[in-house]
């Protein structure tokens, strides 16, 4: 809604920078004394629960450049900054909170008396704002907004007495969506866990009681690949990926040359793509070109992927080639040896249940990537064929209803998120809770806030008339 829709009664418009304070500026690095400040910076503050979870101790003389702004309990902490935009949290009111300083990439909000604090920082997450200033944001090696664009934007301002309603509402039934979304987060990871032990319980065989016939031993021996016997599983045999199946990797042609991209029709994927699982569609397309000129290699379909770097938690996922692709040098492929083919599902099985294992391959387990060696190095306990098609059927049975348990809470928590949008929207528009005829009007909070300004500012040029006539004396 803005200032041309028809407004709730009681209320007026204006720009949010109207219902604001100013806020004062230091320099920590200029203070003659020594001595610790907290510092805020973007990432103290989450942008899920819109908290701040991080007080950064910083001496002055080793204070950051953006490190200006005077911040006290209440004020509404905005970032600024592209893709930080809703890390929003209030300031709040406690000892360790005390004595702050907040980085320049907050736009900091301190509510004019008569403006409800809460309010205010409920209204800073109204969809329509964040949407209104993500399409503001300006420049390419630093892109933000300004203070200005915030300042500037339109709101509709309710009585006060309502704002008090509309925050004590908005919280309360925030508070419910949280509770749901805390106990969906819960049965989350109940099915991760669930998961995780169906893919262990399956590659060590503890997933089934079976006597199932067959010997691993003398299916490698057939295939002509090294092995080792497993003692406490008789029939089971202890190999190498690199004895079991061709390793490699692939690359990524030239950005510049066109004919490597131009037309392309073979299939190119990237690391990012290996979390799904199974690959079904490529990142992009290369030509034939690229592919007898680079080392990019085509690999079949059911080759294997493991991501060896990539972001956030994509090294050590493994996925499958539903389509004859390519990959690029992020991605090792694993195709199996062509007489144990059939051993493809249960190896898969193993380099998904070994996730967090393959993710610490190396020196001490702190090794930020995998590569081609440690890959080819990953032993596996192979069971004979009819107990790896026993196994890989019924993990495949309990993962899919953990998959349907998963896709209905991943609905759920869409709908919480559809939920708290609603509640805010309304809440902004003064559909949340009925206006109150009794209340003041937001047209005198307004002219008192513009008395208060006029106050302020002649008071700030009294003092500054007073130095300097002392000065001059």
């Amino acid at each position: 809604m803005t200032d041309t829709d028809t407004m709730p009664p009681g209320w007026s418009t204006g720009n949010l920078g109207y219902l604001l304070a100013s806020v004062s500026k230091t320099q920590p690095r200029k203070w003659s004394e020594q001595r610790l400040f907290g510092y805020l910076d973007i990432g103290s503050v989450d942008n899920t629960s819109h908290r701040i979870i991080e007080v950064r101790a910083v001496r002055s003389e080793e204070a950051p450049s953006r490190a200006q702004q005077v911040v006290q309990a209440g004020d509404v902490l905005f970032s600024t900054v592209r893709t930080y935009l809703e890390n929003i949290a209030v300031v709040p009111d406690r000892a360790e909170f005390d004595d702050l300083i907040a980085s320049t990439g907050f736009c900091v909000l301190r509510p004019m008396k008569g403006v409800n604090g809460r309010y205010l920082f409920y209204l800073c997450l109204e969809p329509s704002l964040l949407a209104a200033m993500a399409a503001r944001q300006t420049g390419t090696s630093y892109p933000a907004i300004r203070d200005e664009d915030l300042r500037d934007h339109r709101v509709l301002v309710p009585p006060s007495a309502e704002q008090g309603r509309i925050a004590a509402e908005v919280e309360r039934r925030l508070s419910h969506i949280d509770a749901a979304e805390a106990s969906l987060d819960s049965a989350l990871r109940k099915t991760q866990k669930a998961r995780v032990a169906v893919l262990r319980t399956a590659t060590d065989g503890s997933l089934l009681a079976f006597d199932l016939a067959g010997d691993a031993t003398k299916e490698c021996e057939a295939a002509g690949v090294a092995y080792e016997t497993v003692a406490d599983r008789p029939g089971w045999a202890r190999v190498r990926l690199r004895d079991i199946a061709k390793v490699g990797s692939g690359a990524t042609p030239k950005r510049g040359n066109p004919r490597y991209w131009d037309g392309g029709t073979i299939p190119w994927v990237t690391s990012g793509q290996v979390v799904g699982g199974v690959v079904h569609e490529p990142a992009e397309l290369i030509t034939d070109a690229a592919l007898k000129e680079t080392s990019v290699k085509l690999w079949p379909v059911g080759t294997l992927l493991v991501a060896m770097y990539g972001e956030g938690r994509t090294r050590g996922h493994c996925a499958e080639l539903a389509i004859e692709a390519t990959c690029n040098q992020a991605c090792a492929a694993i195709s199996l040896h062509p007489d144990l083919a059939d051993a493809q599902p249960f190896v898969k099985l193993v380099l998904q249940a070994r996730y967090e294992e393959n993710r610490v391959l190396g020196s001490g387990g702190v090794q930020e990537n995998l590569n081609l060696g440690l890959i080819r190095d990953i032993t596996i306990d192979l069971p004979p064929q009819d107990v790896r098609n026993a196994l890989g059927a019924e993990a495949d049975r309990r993962l899919s209803l953990l998959a349907v348990a998963e896709a209905g809470i991943a609905k759920q928590r869409a709908r919480c998120s559809s939920a708290r949008r609603s509640v805010l929207s309304a809440a902004f528009a003064g559909r949340l809770v009925p206006q109150d005829p009794t209340d003041e009007p937001a047209d005198q909070l307004l002219e008192r806030i513009s008395a208060d300004r006029a106050t302020a500012t002649l008071t700030k040029r009294t003092r500054r008339r007073r130095i300097t006539q002392e000065t001059a004396k």
